[in-house]
This record gives C-alpha cells, sequence and structure tokens, in this order.
C-alpha cells in the first residue's frame, strides 16, 4: 500500500521516487504534490502498465493543455525526473523531453540598500500603526536581524524561542535551503534589540520553547503575506516603493 496516498498502479514506484530524491537530500513535498496529478491521470485512465508510455504522457501533457506554461513545465519537470529514474529498473520506460525554453522578460536587479535608508526604514517600521502594539517592533525587528544575519525571511519566519539563544549570540536555522541546518552568529548590538524585543514580545503571547519567535499584534506567527504587506508600508512611507509598475525594493533584498 503506499505511503503517500497514491492511487494508480505504479503508487509503490513513486513511493520508491520520492524516497530516493530524499536520501539526496532534495525536499520531496513539491514534487509529492506534483506526482500526484499524475497519478490521478493514471487512476482515472485505468492505467495497468509497468511504466508509462509515450502514449500515456502524451495524453497527460493534452489534459494540462488549460494550465499556465509553468505550470505545465513543473508538472512535466516531475514526471520526466520519476521516468528518468524508473527506467533503471524498466528500460523500456518512456522518458519525455523537455519542454522549449521560455522566453523571460528582463531580470528584476536586487536593490543594494545604503546604510542612510536602513536607518530610514527601521524609524519608519518603529512608527508603523497602530501606535502601542507590538506591531512596529516586530517589523523594525525583522528588517534589522534580515539585513544584519543574511537570513531568508522564511528562516525568520520559521525561527522559534528555543532557536535564538541570547547567551551565545547564535541563532540556529532548524531548516534551510535543502533542508540543511547551521547556526548564524549575530553581533552584540543584534542580540540586545533581540532581548528588548522578546520582552515586548512576551507580553502578547506566552513563550514557550517551540513558540514563534517573530509573532503577529495577535500572537500568531509571523508569515509571507502579512510581512510583505508591512514592508510595502515601510517603503512607500520612505519614498522608496512608487505606484503600479513601479514596485520598488523587496524584503528578500536585505539578504
Amino acid at each position: 500500500m503506499s505511503q503517500t496516498d497514491f492511487l494508480s498502479v505504479l503508487a509503490h514506484r513513486f513511493d520508491d521516487f520520492l524516497a530516493f530524491r530524499r536520501v539526496g537530500g532534495v525536499e520531496s513535498k513539491n514534487q509529492l504534490s506534483l506526482l500526484r496529478y499524475f497519478d490521478r491521470f493514471l487512476h482515472q485512465q485505468r492505467f495497468v502498465g509497468a511504466w508509462p508510455t509515450r502514449e500515456v504522457i502524451e495524453g497527460y501533457l493534452a489534459s494540462t493543455q488549460h494550465l499556465q506554461r509553468g505550470t505545465r513545465d513543473n508538472r512535466l519537470t516531475v514526471v520526466r525526473q520519476f521516468c528518468r529514474y524508473l527506467r533503471q529498473f524498466e528500460p523500456q520506460c518512456f522518458v519525455p523531453e523537455k519542454m522549449l525554453p521560455r522566453q523571460r522578460g528582463p531580470s528584476r536587479l536586487a536593490h543594494i540598500y545604503s546604510t542612510d535608508e536602513i536607518q530610514m526604514m527601521l524609524r519608519t517600521a518603529r512608527e508603523l500603526a497602530p501606535a502601542g502594539s507590538l506591531r512596529p517592533h516586530t517589523y523594525a525587528t525583522l528588517i534589522g536581524v534580515l539585513y544584519t544575519t543574511g537570513l531568508r525571511c522564511g528562516e525568520a519566519f520559521a525561527l522559534n524561542l528555543e532557536n535564538v539563544d541570547l547567551e551565545q549570540q547564535l541563532l540556529f536555522i532548524a531548516k534551510g535551503k535543502f533542508g540543511k541546518a547551521r547556526w548564524v552568529p549575530i553581533s552584540v548590538s543584534t542580540g540586545e534589540v533581540l532581548e528588548h524585543y522578546l520582552a515586548e514580545r512576551s507580553q502578547v503571547a506566552p513563550p514557550g520553547p517551540q513558540s514563534p519567535f517573530f509573532i503577529t499584534r495577535t500572537g500568531n506567527r509571523l508569515y509571507h503575506t502579512n510581512a510583505e504587506y508591512a514592508f510595502r508600508q515601510v517603503l512607500q512611507n520612505c519614498g522608496l516603493r512608487g505606484g503600479k509598475g513601479c514596485p520598488g525594493p523587496r524584503l528578500h533584498h536585505l539578504r
């Protein structure tokens, strides 16, 4: 029986493929969700073969024509990786070709913040509404941490209280890119700011080892949507972001 609720005759092959990818250090959650589309197609078509054929894969691709090109590319890429894996055991397995490369628009250049801009952003973040709430403390601290440590936004959001060692002046990233963990040193001044934020944050939500470090004013873990919204407010108030068609810097550019 499949361990990941695949339904088709290839369910055990999909499980083996994902296990193989995990051993190689690849996060399989996204691949799992993409493979499920192919699995459901095989199940609906009552496919009973030991490996995908050209006709089956062409039929699957035809069923995705209503989707955006990028979505189709992602689904085909995972199917192609699976077929290349399966071909080691089933030499007759068909491996589809890659889709034609897309024409991409000009890359968006990263914004290099000056010291004056960072100081202005920190001052503006401390003035965010509602006044007297945790929100301005949260975003001023977040901006400072991202700028001084080089953390990815998701890594900062995922920090729990047990991951912040203010005595040793270290942050523990339990699951960074490719699932790798690491320690990140912080400066004395950054540690002092984090200690101050922790005192403010603990008045909103009870502290516990596995409690999120950065929280909203209602005590929930900070996440991309509300952080990006607050950051846009800061940029607009600083004059670093225009209207539609002039998006300005991104939160990720603080790295």
